[in-house]
């Protein structure tokens, strides 16, 4: 390495999420919205996890969704009515987590130990990330749904 030359880490396969980050290496990246395939959320949908992101739908949350809706599931398609059931609770998810950051941020945090405020510094930066993730990738699937419906007509 020569000198004042530039290093970059390459955290590998257990940083693709933010939590996942956090977890092993104990910061939260920064939101960037170029790079949406690495940036990805947790969600839940009518008793399914998952992890989204990007422009990837996962089966198991189109199948749950699609149950709920009591529609029967083609293979391998997003009908516009599940696209918008699965976005909805991702838009919720979102909202909540805002919620969360804001009612956190109001906390006095005079008693806290310079710890306690990291810790929670870090758990607010996740609930951030993941809130814009949901938000970007939510408004995707609107998108879509939109889309498919003015193909029908």
């Amino acid at each position: 390495i020569m000198t004042n030359e530039e290093i970059f880490i390459d955290y590998g396969e257990s940083a693709q999420s933010a939590w996942k980050c956090l977890g092993s290496y104990g910061f939260v990246p920064n939101y960037d919205e170029t790079y949406d395939e690495r940036s990805t959320a947790e969600l839940y949908v009518d008793g399914v996890r998952a992890e989204v992101g990007g422009d990837n739908v996962p089966f198991e949350l189109m199948e749950a969704a699609s149950n709920a809706l009591e529609l029967e599931m083609e293979e391998g398609s997003l009908s516009p009515a599940v696209a918008l059931r699965i976005a909805e609770k991702a838009f919720d998810f979102a909202d909540v987590l805002s919620r969360e950051e804001e009612e956190e941020e109001s906390v006095v945090t005079a008693d806290r130990s310079e710890e306690e405020l990291y810790s929670k510094s870090l758990a607010l930066s996740l609930k951030k990330y993941q809130s814009q993730v949901l938000r970007k990738w939510a408004f995707g699937l609107k998108q879509f749904a939109a889309d498919q419906c003015m193909e029908e007509y």
